[in-house]
């Protein structure tokens, strides 16, 4: 469950998308602290059939905007990472909102209580292999982002294509 653009974008490029997000998400009544969590079986019982060479990434976000930004925990993130290893697919985070996201997990994530908002940030990030951020919320421009990626040789991919999309600006 991720925000109406990115999943047109992937769509338009040929992607499908499948809702892996846990079941509260879904529930506006349900006081579950992490809504935005992944459903780790949902995940499986997609990748199983499909095969993992045919999944590019999974897009995580922190937090879950269209799901009134509902916040992944720590632990959930860590062990989606895992089992995204395991198969060998990349993990793609929508940093638009993960300040806010880190915020939550201190709050709400026993372990994280006494650590300051960067270093969560940086253990969550650490869980990813790339992310994509929307300066129209947090940054409060008008236009305007960024991609990241731990990949060098997915970095020049991208970049060659920021001729076609993006600009040099």
């Amino acid at each position: 469950m991720y925000f109406t653009t990115t999943r047109l974008h992937q769509e338009l490029a040929g992607g499908t998308f499948v809702d892996v997000i846990i079941d509260e998400a879904h529930d506006a009544q349900s006081l579950h602290p992490f809504k935005g969590n992944v459903d780790l079986q949902k995940l499986t019982d997609l990748i199983e059939p499909v095969g993992a060479e045919r999944i590019p990434y999974i897009s995580v976000a922190g937090t879950v905007n269209i799901a009134g930004r509902q916040p992944i925990s720590m632990a959930n993130l860590r062990a989606v990472y895992q089992l995204a290893e395991t198969y060998g697919i990349r993990i793609i985070l929508d940093a638009t909102c993960a300040v806010e996201n880190a915020y939550f997990i201190q709050q709400r994530e026993e372990d994280y209580s006494n650590q300051a908002i960067a270093t969560i940030l940086h253990e969550f990030c650490s869980y990813t292999d790339g992310c994509t951020m929307s300066g129209k919320k947090d940054a409060l421009v008008n236009i305007g982002g960024w991609l990241a990626l731990n990949d060098y040789n997915l970095y020049e991919e991208a970049r060659n294509l920021i001729v076609i999309y993006g600009s040099y600006c």
